[in-house]
């Protein structure tokens, strides 16, 4: 269980570290990896291929060359038992034929020497040099036994063909022997080229099953990396779409869950500031909002706070309250808004200038102390009529008109 909970953090951590990969890094590493799988494909098939080639041209520089040279030994051997019977037929009745064959003898057994050359090149196993050497020597039993036959039958000592296989005889069973262990190497080469091709064939069956596993390999992790680079692309961007998309249906209360570091990270961080920056706006103008139908027409937002056209929104704003105000404090009346205990909230300037305080300084005290008239905390008071009505009020004084904008706060 340890074990396995310890593997499961591991691969985690690995594809959060994957994850955290810029996109085009991650594709390159991706790429790598089939790229690497693609190389390691390659490297089989060439390490097989030159195993292969080695094991053929070994075979062919060894065992191939034994064979070979083992059965031209043979029908060398053949052709020498051959001369030989033909030596002996002819030796009475035509010495001429018995020379020929003799000159043929001596020729083949010059090709068993060539042959015995060729074989003490390609013999690299202990064994096959051995048996070379002692085809060698069984070569020169039979080429010094017919010598001496030969040379018996120059000086007349033999007349028949009957007589010279007599003479023969101590060496037939070297020559049989010769020609058996010549037989031997043949076979033996044989057999080891026939094994070779079976090794051969087995390690080309192998190279083509680790082929095919490697390539199988590469196209899972293909599709697998394919898949993964995929999701860790569309589910960030499709999270990123989800979000514009409430943003611009005005539902501010959505919020990114950024975890990757990659492009799409930078991407969904980005989004997320810029959602912060409207929501700023969006409270900076609320308050503006607010406080205007609070009264506090004075009340403006901080510009500064944002940048670009956000800034020149609030700026915007500000200024459009700062118009409304001036049209207010322009009025040639006077003309306030208070709440329910009669606190004022906002007075333009001439309503301010007739309890001979600031605008700033008005606001916060009561109608009652700052105008101070007869009506003032009255049933003729303006401004409980319009506190009990909910309506605007107005009502004329002997010292000008007056006018009390009342709203409900």
């Amino acid at each position: 269980m340890q074990k396995g909970a310890m593997f499961k953090n591991i691969g985690r951590r690995a594809m959060q570290w994957f994850y955290d990969m810029k996109v085009g890094k991650r594709l390159m590493v991706s790429f790598g990896a089939l790229l690497t799988l693609l190389v390691l494909v390659a490297g089989v098939g060439l390490w097989g291929l030159i195993a292969s080639e080695h094991k053929v041209m070994t075979m062919l520089d060894t065992e191939g060359q034994l064979l070979q040279h083992a059965n031209r030994l043979r029908a060398n051997i053949l052709g020498m038992r051959m001369n030989e019977k033909g030596v002996f037929f002819n030796v009475v009745k035509a010495s001429d034929k018995a020379t020929a064959a003799h000159k043929a003898w001596l020729e083949e057994d010059k090709g068993a020497d060539d042959r015995l050359a060729e074989l003490d090149k390609a013999a690299v196993d202990e064994a096959d040099q051995a048996e070379i050497k002692r085809i060698r020597a069984d070569l020169k039993s039979y080429r010094e036994g017919f010598a001496k036959v030969w040379a018996m039958v120059g000086d007349g000592r033999i007349t028949s063909g009957d007589q010279g296989l007599q003479a023969l005889a101590p060496y037939l069973d070297t020559i049989h022997d010769l020609d058996a262990k010549v037989q031997d190497l043949a076979q033996r080469a044989d057999k080891t080229m026939n094994e070779d091709r079976v090794s051969i064939g087995k390690t080309s069956q192998k190279v083509v099953w680790i082929v095919l596993a490697v390539a199988f390999s590469a196209i899972c992790l293909g599709v697998l990396l394919a898949t993964v680079v995929a999701r860790s692309i569309r589910v960030p961007l499709m999270r990123s779409v989800d979000f514009s998309n409430a943003i611009a249906a005005g539902n501010m209360d959505v919020t990114l869950d950024i975890r990757a570091k990659d492009e799409t990270g930078m991407l969904q961080a980005s989004m997320a500031r810029m959602a912060e920056s409207i929501k700023g706006l969006l409270a900076d103008t609320g308050q503006i909002v607010a406080a205007a139908v609070e009264g506090r027409l004075t009340f403006r937002a901080e510009a500064g706070r944002h940048q670009g056209e956000y800034r020149k929104i609030i700026e915007g704003v500000n200024e459009t309250m700062d118009r409304i105000v001036g049209f207010l404090d322009n009025m040639p009346a006077q003309a306030m808004i208070i709440d329910n205990e009669f606190t004022v909230r906002y007075m333009n300037e001439m309503g301010a200038k007739i309890g001979g305080r600031s605008q700033k300084d008005v606001v916060g005290v009561k109608c009652y102390n700052h105008f101070k008239t007869s009506d003032c905390r009255s049933e003729r008071c303006a401004c409980s009529r319009a506190i009990r009505d909910g309506h605007e009020s107005s009502r004329p004084y002997k010292f000008t008109r007056f006018l009390s904008v009342h709203r409900c706060l």
